[in-house]
C-alpha cells in the first residue's frame, strides 16, 4: 500500500505528512534524526507500507537493510518497530542539501482525519 505527502527538517527533526491512497485518511510521523542537517524539503515523497494498522506507535530508522539516507538530491528512509512491521519513505529533495549522509534516529505516527 501507499500514500504521498511532504517531508522537511532540520537540525535533528523531522516531519511528515501523508494522504494514504487506499483510506482517504491523512497522517503525521514526527521525528528526530541521530545526526543534524540543514533545512531539507520534499514536497512529492512516497510512503509505501503493508498495512495501515501497523502505522501506530514509534518506530526507528532500519539498520540491518540497505542504509537510509538523505542528500544530496533525493532521500530514503525505511522504519521498523519493535515487533518488525516497517514502512519506508523515498522522494526528491526539493533544493540538494551539500552531501549524502546515512541518517539514524527514531520518530512516532500521530493519527490524522479522514477526509
Amino acid at each position: 500500500m501507499s500514500g504521498t505527502g511532504e517531508i522537511s527538517g532540520e537540525g535533528k527533526s523531522f516531519d511528515c505528512d501523508f494522504s494514504l491512497l487506499d483510506l482517504e485518511s491523512r497522517l503525521k510521523f514526527r521525528g528526530n534524526f541521530d545526526q543534524s542537517f540543514e533545512r531539507w524539503q520534499s514536497d512529492q515523497c512516497l510512503l509505501k507500507y503493508e498495512n495501515f494498522h501497523e502505522l501506530v506507535g514509534t518506530y526507528v530508522i532500519d539498520t540491518e537493510g540497505a542504509p537510509s539516507y538523505i542528500g544530496d538530491g533525493d532521500l530514503r528512509l525505511l522504519f521498523v518497530n519493535h515487533a518488525g512491521d516497517t514502512f519506508e519513505i523515498m522522494g526528491s529533495l526539493k533544493d540538494p542539501i551539500s552531501e549524502r549522509a546515512t541518517v539514524t534516529g527514531q520518530g512516532v505516527w500521530i493519527k490524522g482525519s479522514l477526509d
